[in-house]
């Protein structure tokens, strides 16, 4: 009787580490990778900034387009205007296909790994990332021409060459509106940063740049070996 209740006390402690896994998963990276905001610990509101951080990102990459396509579009009778808006138009739409996957993996899934350990490489790749994120965001805050963004450069375009267009009129409104929404995305993105280096100093303060250290001398053992 009791092999009997030790086998399936044994079954049930195998089947655990499964079920667990598929429950703490988040579910856009399952079953590709495992994801668990269990694991960011005290850093669980940076990880949920990150969330929303990606997906604002993705939604401005779409009415960036938009309003790139709208833009070209109520200007085109007036001289000069696709060379003003063409090439912005062009990039805006290598950004839409581009960004949303490079973004997912340089931005979202470092800052993840950064939220949910303590290792000092993925720090670094967070700080690096985040910082060059900073800079694409602010350059689509302006939308200067030929840079893919519709920001405040390109609302300004619109207005000075809006006349009675009530189309240029919309376009000046969306690149205004989305000039404003890019650099509260960078505003969102620099509290980020400076979060996460409270962390990065704390953690350090607390003694645990020598297990950080560990981990480099034991992952550069393991990697030889």
């Amino acid at each position: 009787m009791d092999r009997v209740k030790s086998m399936f006390s044994r079954s049930s402690a195998s089947d655990a580490p499964a079920a667990q896994l598929k429950r703490k998963n988040f579910p856009p990276c399952y079953p590709l990778m495992y994801h668990s905001l269990s694991e960011c610990g005290r850093k669980t509101p940076l990880a949920i900034l990150a969330m929303i951080n990606y997906a604002a990102f993705v939604f401005l990459i779409i009415t960036n387009f938009l309003g790139c396509a709208i833009l070209f579009f109520a200007g085109i009778s007036i001289s000069s205007w696709i060379s003003s808006t063409l090439g912005s138009l062009v990039i805006s739409l290598v950004w839409l296909l581009a960004l949303p996957l490079v973004v997912f993996f340089t931005g979202y899934l470092v800052a993840y790994k950064a939220c949910a350990s303590s290792f000092i490489v993925h720090y670094i790749v967070f700080f690096v990332s985040f910082t060059l994120m900073v800079i694409f965001t602010l350059v689509m805050a302006i939308g200067l021409p030929n840079t893919g963004g519709c920001g405040l450069f390109s609302g300004i375009l619109a207005a000075v060459n809006g006349g009675s267009s009530g189309a240029l009129y919309f376009s000046m409104i969306w690149c205004f509106v989305q000039g404003g929404l890019w650099a509260a995305l960078a505003v969102l993105q620099f509290v980020m940063i400076a979060w996460m280096s409270y962390f990065f100093v704390t953690d350090a303060s607390q003694g645990k740049g020598g297990s950080i250290k560990g981990r480099i001398v034991k992952g550069m053992v393991r990697n030889a070996i």
